[in-house]
């Protein structure tokens, strides 16, 4: 590898101008205001695909209760029918009796008309009102607990997007920080690397130095090139999700002090016990299962509904007897019982099924009330634990700053190496990095926290961060 030298005035100076450039927190893109995380969920409720998704289960919602009420209203239908029809009627042995026959009937008469290829018009307007059927019963319970399930969806999903903008956002943040630092230190070591060199060539430094900065330089550029594919894919998934390329984000986490309390744990597996969606939607599969069950027990499908029907049929034409003419009108108000008396054994084949499902569901809340319990666990100590660690880095950060000066300065005396120095500073630059990362650590944690119990909304973020 081949170094270029500009002679430095001093060696003190150019040390003391190259730590000042790896300790430095370059702006990306200064040219306009940094993007708030806020602003980046306000964004992503425009544009992020998943979240817009979710805002149709409203009207999903409001059609499934719209088909439970439905079925419990009056069904009405009206047919008409016009059609080709051939009609023949004989009667023998008939008896008529009149005043003008006097006081004895006639007997054996015999009537008879047909009707070939005739024009036939008929109607009939029907109307069904159900009175009782548990079948249809359970049909509406499962219908409106759908609802109610597609609710608590959409209901979700807002808290979701807030929880996985958040993540992507960090993700981006904490990835142009690393790029931002690894660029700096990159810089800082190749101008040790000059210099080392130059030192040599004059006999002033062993050439182990030499080699120590080319090492150090080339580990430096092979992360410098992985942050940089790191930083384009990290914002090109915020971009997804807020509609446009950030033009910068700011460089770290400034939490407010001092932050929220946080709560015992075992108030937040209480909320989340009562409030916790994932665990309402299992409850209501339970109660949905349940009504399928029911939907298929033995009687169920027994309904008893009021009924009544108008109508009209006519039928006009020649037959062998000459010209005929038949009308008939109907109409009727009353009760119609329906009992199944034999289904072939379906309805007993799907109230098995539906038993089957109904003990999966209930196994199913079992295992989630344990996984939410498990999840309240985690992100709860997960919150804990990163508080703790940014207290702890940020005084390691500060003893990290300080050794370096003390390596710079022994380093400028004869007491330490060149390799001591770089050695300083990448301990000091990945100690940053781990101090922002557990800042973004303490927020994700306390965000899905708050998502686990139902009790996530955007002014979280404004409790714990200056974001801006």
């Amino acid at each position: 590898m081949k170094f270029t030298w500009t002679a430095p005035s001093t060696w003190s100076a150019l040390a003391s101008g190259a730590l000042a450039i790896a300790l430095a927190f370059p702006i990306w893109g200064q040219a306009g205001e940094s993007l708030s995380l806020t602003e980046a969920i306000t964004a992503a409720q425009i544009h992020d695909k998943e979240y817009l998704a979710s805002q149709t289960l409203g009207d999903t919602a409001d059609a499934l209760r719209s088909q439970a009420n439905s079925l419990w209203r009056p069904q009405i239908m009206a047919t008409a029918a016009i059609a080709k029809s051939s009609h023949e009627t004989r009667v023998a042995g008939a008896q008529f009796s009149a005043a003008a026959f006097g006081a004895n009937p006639i007997t054996g008469a015999n009537f008879n008309t047909d009707i070939n290829r005739g024009d036939a018009f008929e109607w009939a307007v029907s109307a069904k009102q159900p009175l009782f059927n548990l079948a249809r019963n359970a049909q509406s319970t499962q219908l409106k607990t759908a609802a109610s399930m597609t609710d608590l969806q959409k209901m979700d999903a807002q808290q979701a997007m807030i929880v996985r903008i958040s993540e992507r956002y960090f993700d981006a943040q904490l990835a142009q920080q690393k790029l931002q630092l690894l660029s700096a230190q990159l810089n800082a070591t190749q101008k040790f690397a000059e210099e080392a060199k130059y030192r040599y060539d004059i006999g002033n430094r062993p050439i182990t130095e030499v080699y120590e900065a080319q090492a150090q330089l080339a580990r430096i550029q092979a992360e410098h090139y992985g942050a940089q594919s790191d930083v384009q894919l990290k914002l090109q998934r915020l971009q997804d999700a807020i509609g446009h390329v950030p033009s910068t984000l700011p460089n770290s986490i400034t939490l407010k002090e001092p932050l929220p309390k946080l709560d015992d744990v075992a108030v937040w597996l209480d909320k989340a016990r009562n409030n916790n969606i994932e665990l309402k939607l299992q409850s209501l599969a339970v109660q949905n299962a349940q009504a399928k069950a029911n939907e298929y027990a033995i009687g169920a499908s027994a309904s008893l509904d009021l009924v009544g029907q108008i109508g009209r049929k006519k039928l006009t034409g020649d037959g062998d007897y000459g010209n005929a003419s038949n009308r008939e009108n109907t109409s009727m108000v009353g009760l119609q019982l329906t009992v199944p008396l034999y289904t072939g054994g379906y309805n007993s084949a799907k109230h098995k099924e539906a038993q089957a499902a109904l003990k999966k569901a209930q196994l199913d809340l079992a295992s989630a009330n344990e996984r939410v319990a498990q999840q309240v666990n985690g992100a709860w100590l997960g919150a804990q634990t990163a508080q703790l660690q940014v207290t702890a880095l940020t005084r390691a950060l500060k003893a990290s700053e300080a050794q370096l000066d003390a390596t710079k300065t022994g380093q400028e005396v004869g007491h330490r190496t060149l390799l001591d120095v770089l050695n300083a500073q990448n301990q000091t630059t990945h100690t940053r990095i781990q101090l922002e990362s557990a800042k973004q650590n303490y927020v994700l944690s306390r965000l899905r926290l708050s998502a686990l119990a139902q009790d996530l909304d955007v002014d979280l973020i404004t409790q714990m961060v200056n974001d801006k």
